[in-house]
């Protein structure tokens, strides 16, 4: 009975520090893939012509056929004006003063 008592913790030790050295491995292995990390990814999605069409589609779904022509009529010219509006509007400049490392901390604006 002492010999399997002692085989027991004997397995339970042996476990215990192979558990703590693959844990340990993990741990080392997430902190070098944290710092390797590139977090320069910034990425921007206009929604605004998937709102306009969902409003749109809203919008015609409400109307008459004869309804429809008329709006369809004007929203294109609508849309022309906004065009050419867009082509002669001038473009704008944000600066941002970052005061620190490559990854700021603090922004002023």
């Amino acid at each position: 009975m002492n010999i399997i008592l002692n085989y027991g913790l004997f397995l339970i030790k042996t476990l215990t520090i192979l558990i703590s050295i693959i844990l340990s491995i993990f741990v080392i292995n997430n902190i070098a893939k944290r710092k390797n990390k590139n977090n320069s990814n910034f990425q921007i999605t206009i929604l605004n012509k998937q709102y306009n069409n969902i409003k749109n589609s809203i919008i015609l779904s409400t109307m008459q056929s004869h309804e429809k022509k008329i709006w369809k009529k004007i929203n294109n010219k609508k849309q022309k004006t906004d065009f050419i509006n867009l082509k002669n509007k001038k473009p704008n400049l944000y600066v941002l003063d970052f005061k620190g490392t490559y990854k700021p901390m603090k922004v002023i604006i």
